[in-house]
């Protein structure tokens, strides 16, 4: 045991260490002290829930109470739930523990080491912060109930309150029933309901922070296994007892790492043991609650008077809602991890995949190909690039037309000053906007030119990404055609008896490089293009509305008309990345069904069926797994932008 509390004490994990220890579940307690501070707890929550409970039940003919009492009734439930599951599941909590400082003392390379340090790091201060937070909401929602019981004792002071809050308990954190008058022991009956609901808080955040610290590790593991697997033949020999010395380096390290994934897959398995039925019970319990939260913050929002009524209610819903989402953001965090163990998609990986494909050995013409499609990319990202700047410019230098306008007319009306001067984009420097016209111009001027910028950086890289994925189908597709074409004497492969043989693993090897490149291409900009997409439809809706509402206003036609023009190229030109990547997919299956396959060995012919199969399912690049970048994509936001404009006009 003393090993183990200095390990966590000394580690990044201290912090579940501390927070098991005050709620009385570190698996490593003595009966004796484990037993105490149950004993403890089951004398002060048992308590308050059975007083809340018997609150419940005293207002049971009113439905509007009982609705009102059940959101801190639940709570109360889940957290409960959650207790019990734990201490049932201690042993494999227990058993996590262990296998984190096994793990984290084995033998592994100074880089995984240093990943999985970053890891713990970072769950050590999303922990601290998540503890902050819950804490912090949970002293904001006692400090309500305080501040809703003074303004109703003031109120009390000046007018009879209504009968349908003379049945309500003012200034308690949940609806009690301890037997006794509240006025008169208001202050004890208080203490205790507000420890009762911290504890809840508190039991919440040892539940949650644990499951946070468990997930960042094996998220941990997940990423120091997908850099193994990436670095499997750059290790050098060192003498540092990671693993035999043997003649082939390859497969140890492929050895090494499917171990690290069972004892990863064996964690996580673990893992959602220990919470599963928890997580089920407050979740199953959340909506329920959240539902009648809402329903109390919009009913008592109707009526400005009982904004001491939404303080509650609202507190709690927020911290909910934070509570909800962080817990589907790890069971997310786990999914993420796993699939990047198979496609790892950093920008540093996709650059040297190109340096790679570029220094490998291949047929002249494969070159040339590779080469006339990275030449069709730098075109087309000088148009682009210049293209966007366009837009760009004429955007920002129409405050500058409007206001030389302005200043040319002879204004006669205010009204007419108004329209004309009016901008396009609504600023407020806190500052007098004449007076310091020019540097204020010339900083949203500046802003405006750097986001375009990055827009053009960021496409531009996944047009560059997208012709090179292009270019080296179109030099498989060659080297499929042309399979009984190659010399002799050809430096791509050795001569060999069965040469065909060979251009067919070429070009599997060749189709699998092509593949994985794809998806880490589709990887890097899965998000960004869904936040894109998503926001562009509702874009160009509102742009175009604008464009139409004002046809002979020249001074909002011509910001309005120029972003409009911007944001159709940039979202046809996303989509046409996209349907490039179907279209040279599918030129594969076209050309390995061209080839005179039945001249081949069976051995060949059975390799070549491979690629057409893995050609004939399609390569895409979609917007977060929910939209395909294609035309017809394009065509449905077009159609659905034209037909919003119609009905608008």
């Amino acid at each position: 045991m003393g090993d183990i509390d200095q390990f966590f004490q000394e580690s990044h994990y201290n912090i579940i260490r501390v927070l098991l220890n005050i709620s009385g579940l570190w698996p490593f307690h003595t009966i004796n002290r484990r037993y105490a501070i149950y004993f403890a707890m089951l004398l002060i929550l048992g308590s308050g829930f059975i007083f809340e409970m018997l609150g419940i039940i005293e207002v049971r003919h009113d439905s509007f109470e009982v609705i009102d009492a059940l959101p801190l009734f639940f709570f109360a439930i889940v957290t409960l739930s959650k207790m019990f599951c734990v201490v049932y599941t201690l042993p494999k909590i227990k058993m996590l523990l262990i296998k984190m400082r096994e793990i984290c003392l084995s033998a592994k390379s100074d880089e995984e080491t240093k990943i999985q340090n970053s890891h713990a790091l970072h769950g050590r201060k999303l922990g601290y912060a998540y503890t902050g937070f819950l804490l912090g909401h949970s002293i904001l929602y006692m400090l309500s109930t305080l501040v809703t019981r003074f303004f109703h004792m003031r109120s009390n002071k000046i007018d009879k309150p209504p009968a349908k809050e003379s049945n309500s308990q003012v200034g308690l954190p949940h609806r009690v029933n301890y037997m006794i008058d509240l006025d008169t022991y208001y202050v004890p009956i208080f203490i205790h309901s507000a420890i009762c609901d911290f504890s809840y808080t508190v039991l919440l955040v040892v539940f949650d922070v644990l499951y946070l610290t468990l997930v960042e590790y094996c998220c941990g593991l997940y990423a120091s296994l997908r850099y193994r697997l990436e670095t499997a033949l750059v290790f050098q020999n060192e003498n540092n007892g990671l693993m035999m010395t043997i003649k082939d380096k390859s497969y140890s390290n492929i050895v090494y790492s499917i171990r690290r994934h069972v004892e990863t897959i064996q964690f996580v398995a673990v893992l959602e043991s220990v919470y599963s039925l928890p997580l089920f019970i407050h979740v199953g319990l959340t909506v329920f609650i959240l539902s009648v939260l809402e329903y109390q913050v919009i009913n008592n929002s109707e009526n400005i008077t009982r904004i001491t009524l939404i303080l509650k209610p609202a507190a709690y819903l927020n911290g909910l809602l934070i509570n909800i989402f962080f817990e589907n953001w790890q069971g997310q965090k786990i999914i993420d991890s796993s699939e990047k163990v198979f496609e790892s998609a950093y920008i540093k990986m996709l650059l040297v995949k190109i340096h790679e494909h570029w220094c490998s050995s291949k047929a002249d013409k494969e070159a040339k190909i590779l080469h006339s499609n990275e030449l069709v990319a730098r075109k087309f990202g000088f148009i682009y690039a210049g293209g966007l700047g366009v837009y760009a410019v004429i955007y920002v230098f129409t405050p500058l037309v409007i206001m030389f306008l302005y200043n040319a007319e002879d204004a006669s009306n205010k009204t007419q000053d108004s329209e004309t001067r009016d901008s396009t984009r609504h600023i407020n420097y806190m500052i007098d906007l004449q007076m310091q016209y020019i540097p204020l111009y010339i900083q949203g001027s500046m802003c405006e030119i750097y986001f375009t910028i990055i827009i053009v950086a960021i496409n531009i890289l996944y047009l560059a990404s997208v012709q090179h994925c292009c270019g080296l189908f179109a030099a498989l597709c060659y080297h499929l055609e042309n399979a009984f074409e190659f010399e002799d004497d050809d430096d791509i492969m050795t001569s060999t008896q069965n040469k065909c043989y060979l251009h067919i693993t070429y070009g599997i090897r060749r189709h699998a490089e092509a593949i994985q490149f794809s998806r880490a291409i589709e990887s890097l900009y899965r998000l960004p293009f869904f936040l894109h997409m998503t926001i562009n439809v509702t874009l160009l809706s509102i742009v175009g509305f604008q464009v139409m509402a004002y046809p002979e206003n020249i001074n909002r036609m011509l910001p309005y008309g120029s972003y409009l023009s911007g944001l159709v190229l940039n979202t046809f030109f996303e989509n046409w990345q996209g349907q490039k990547m179907i279209d040279c997919n599918e030129k594969v299956y076209n050309s390995a069904y061209k080839l005179e396959w039945y001249k081949m060995p069976i051995a060949s012919q059975k390799l070549l069926i491979m690629i057409m199969l893995r050609s004939n399912k399609p390569l895409t690049i979609t917007a977060g797994k929910v939209l395909v970048l294609s035309y017809v994509t394009f065509n449905a936001v077009s159609v659905n932008d034209s037909v919003k404009q119609e009905q608008f006009h």
